[in-house]
């Protein structure tokens, strides 16, 4: 196997992971909203409570996705971090490298 073949391959193993993870993800989402609408059913038919939903998610502390926008400089060291992560180089405006 040469250099450029394994490099394909990682490639590939990295996108079927993240892939997985991602489906693991929206699993575990389904399943937490399963359990919220259950737990909502059985505080209303077992228990004879008129609990709302937003009781139930508060109690099992569920954490809203939070959509933050990066700011430059934020930017910036994660694509340092993710160029020295994929072995990538730094070149600077003269055309060296470092």
């Amino acid at each position: 196997m040469t250099p450029y073949e394994l490099s394909v391959a990682v490639r590939g193993f990295c996108k079927q992971k993240e892939r997985e993870a991602e489906e693991h993800k929206a699993k575990l989402n389904n399943l937490r909203t399963i359990l919220i609408e259950q737990a909502l059913l059985l505080s209303r038919w077992v228990w004879k409570k008129q609990i709302s939903k937003k009781e139930i998610e508060d109690v099992l502390n569920i954490d809203k996705p939070k959509n933050k926008e990066m700011t430059d400089e934020e930017m910036l060291v994660m694509v340092k971090t993710l160029n020295a992560l994929f072995g990538g180089e730094v070149r600077i405006e003269d055309g060296s490298k470092k």
